[in-house]
């Protein structure tokens, strides 16, 4: 059976060790899309 990836919407800033303007990070749930307000 295939697992769907869970993606999140977030307006908290992504980790640093993703970079100061990362859009998205990757976790053990999945993917964090981080919404900044000028989408």
């Amino acid at each position: 059976m295939t697992e769907a990836m869970k993606i999140t919407l977030s307006t908290q800033p992504a980790d640093a060790r993703w970079g100061d303007k990362a859009t998205y990070s990757i976790n053990g749930d999945g993917i964090s899309l981080h919404l900044t307000g000028r989408e």
